[in-house]
């Protein structure tokens, strides 16, 4: 197998490569993101080279290094490298901003890495950077034969391809990585408020309408709640980062825990379109915590939207508030009746990216791992018991 300077390749999949110089969980990431993206664009070779000054001098320039690479050889890869390092070509790609899908009867920039590609009997190229941090860290270079012809129609899926691998790089960078999830969640979060709040404004019109159409308020509630659970997982991601940075925090202040789990049920009931029988064992006043009431929300309705989610329609959900005041706490807890956790599956419901999770039902694995963080966060416990096919009993306790 043929080496590079200062870049020894290691075997990987049929077909592809990878550089020693990342870590194996990075590289891991990045050739899942990689496959998903060349499948995604039809590309019959597809290139990964990224910007790495370890152990160079300062006075010497950046240069691309191959990360990974499948559907060519690796002669064709460090080619492609070797052309992507030289002028004009170099100074094209380190000014990229946006994906570019090159005409190959246009002599620019890429003039080498065009002729390239005709010798490797490439009928067309795109390009898409990479940003991490505010920081341009590589492309990736798709080529496809005859059968796929890129257009400018594609410019919008290579940009997509592009966040979502530097999402996947943010890994490699810890530095970064804070920083990237920040400002990917508030870009984000800034198109999807503005859904949300014109579904609302939508949905009040049709609702006052003197012809009201039920089925296209079925239809917009449906967008409001995916908007809403897009707008869940916006924050799941920053929680998650904030919580192994150990940059997590709570607000706590006097709050009434009854009224907070009420309107959680009843949001989660709304957000799922659910018709779950909710049984409720609570007090008859109310019992206030030191709490941050919007962080016990999201611990609830982490809760009660498992519960809705992994349990049928015909059985009940049950949801219970105990105040023992003498030992100074308050213990809320939810059950289902579906189809409960294998015992050998239990102990591990907190971890991160939990494989039950989607086990059950799909997901990413993370809520009960955020909530019980929250929990604790507070000086409480959570913990969780589940017997095969007779339910779940998810417990909080939390000191006044």
């Amino acid at each position: 197998m043929s080496k590079s300077d200062n870049n020894e390749k290691l075997p990987s999949a049929p077909g592809s490569t990878r550089t020693k110089s990342a870590s194996s969980d990075a590289n891991n990431s990045l050739r899942e993101a990689m496959e998903e993206a060349c499948s995604y664009l039809s590309a019959s070779m597809c290139l990964l080279l990224l910007y790495n000054n370890e152990g160079e001098e300062e006075e010497r320039a950046r240069r691309l290094r191959q990360s990974y690479s499948t559907g060519m050889s690796t002669e064709q890869a460090l080619e492609f490298e070797k052309l992507a390092n030289s002028e004009p070509s170099s100074d094209y790609l380190a000014r990229l901003s946006t994906p570019v899908v090159p005409n190959m009867s246009v002599r620019n920039g890429l003039a080498p890495l065009q002729d390239w590609a005709v010798s490797a009997n490439i009928s067309s190229l795109a390009l898409a950077p990479l940003a991490v941090g505010g920081e341009n860290r590589g492309i990736i270079a798709f080529c496809a034969d005859s059968s796929r012809l890129y257009t400018d129609d594609d410019i919008r899926a290579l940009r997509l391809v592009g966040k979502m691998t530097s999402m996947a790089m943010a890994i490699s960078y810890p530095e970064t990585k804070d920083r990237f999830i920040n400002a990917l969640s508030h870009e984000l979060r800034t198109p999807l408020t503005s859904i949300i709040g014109f579904t609302q404004i939508i949905r009040k019109r049709l609702n006052n309408a003197v012809d009201k159409d039920e089925r296209l308020l079925g239809q917009i509630d449906v967008l409001w709640s995916q908007a809403q659970r897009l707008n869940r997982l916006i924050d799941t991601f920053v929680d998650v980062s904030r919580l192994e940075s150990g940059q997590f925090s709570i607000t706590p202040g006097r709050v009434e825990i009854v009224s907070i789990l009420k309107k959680a049920t009843e949001q989660s009931l709304a957000q799922a379109r659910s018709k779950h029988q909710i049984i409720f064992e609570l007090p008859d006043q109310g019992i206030e915590v030191l709490a941050d009431a919007r962080r016990l929300d999201q611990v609830f309705s982490q809760v009660l939207s498992n519960a809705i989610r992994f349990s049928p329609e015909n059985k009940p959900i049950l949801v219970l508030c105990k105040d023992l005041e003498t030992e100074g706490k308050v213990v809320v807890s939810i059950t289902d009746y579906g189809p409960g956790i294998p015992a050998s599956r239990v102990q591990e419901i907190f971890e991160r990216f939990a494989a039950n999770e989607p086990l059950r039902a799909g997901g990413l694995g993370v809520g009960l791992y955020i909530s019980k963080s929250i929990v604790e966060a507070h000086g409480g416990n959570m913990s969780l018991e589940s017997y095969p096919e007779k339910g779940t009993t998810v417990s909080v306790e939390l000191p006044k």
